[in-house]
């Protein structure tokens, strides 16, 4: 089983407090994380992704600290961003072999082709990712977070501009790896939430508000869309 402990983590810009003492302990399965815009979704996404660092606090995944074992810690991750940087003069292949590197993750072209499959984007492995729509470069992304057997993976907005029948895939993809590691999805899409998490984590302000298990028979106890929409009227 795998443990992340999310222990005081605060983080502040020009003085405003965007995380505020947020601590949280979570196993393995989905965490869908929910919370108006400026909650600090992003910003506890991007501190465990070790992509900006926390002010206080402290993150520690199956033993690791994220401060003092940073090699470590990031083997075990895998991060998709809201955007994508992604150089447009590579095709899709070149794009999940570089990927690969990084990551010092060994791929061959079974490999590629399997990931690509996965997104529907086989058919497109040696175009250039600056002709990709932003839907396309949405799956790509996706298919990067499938490279390694990542034991944390940080979702942020993983199906804008999907189509329906991507967001199948997704969803399914999600429930079928979720059980031996942990997963944590960023959405304002309360429905895709509700089909893929195990557990509702809500901020608002920086802080954690509630946080909501799903039951035996795959409900949860509360109206997650009423509560959503009532914090983000606050």
């Amino acid at each position: 089983m795998n443990i992340l402990e999310i222990k005081n983590i605060s983080k502040s810009y020009k003085k405003i407090k965007v995380l505020d003492d947020f601590s949280i302990t979570l196993n393995d399965g989905c965490l869908g994380l929910l919370g108006p815009n400026g909650a600090g979704k992003t910003t506890l996404m991007r501190i465990l992704s070790r992509v900006i660092k926390a002010e206080s606090g402290e993150v520690i995944l199956n033993g690791i600290t994220l401060s003092e074992g940073k090699s470590e810690y990031l083997r075990q991750l895998s991060f998709m961003p809201q955007e994508f940087g992604f150089y447009p003069f590579f095709t899709a292949k070149e794009i999940l072999y570089y990927f690969a590197k990084l990551r010092g993750v060994i791929v061959n072209e079974e490999k590629v082709d399997e990931l690509l499959e996965t997104v529907n984007l086989l058919e497109d492995k040696n175009k250039k990712v600056g002709t990709f729509s932003g839907g396309m470069k949405r799956r790509l992304g996706i298919a990067v977070s499938y490279l390694n057997d990542a034991r944390l993976m940080i979702l942020d907005e993983p199906t804008a501009g999907l189509d329906p029948k991507e967001r199948f895939l997704f969803k399914k993809k999600i429930n079928d790896i979720k059980k031996d590691r942990i997963i944590i999805v960023s959405t304002h899409i309360v429905s895709e939430l509700t089909e893929m998490c195990d557990k509702i984590c809500f901020i608002n302000k920086g802080k954690l508000v509630r946080v909501e298990d799903k039951n035996e028979d795959g409900s949860f106890n509360i109206d997650l869309e009423q509560e959503y929409i009532k914090m983000v009227g606050e």
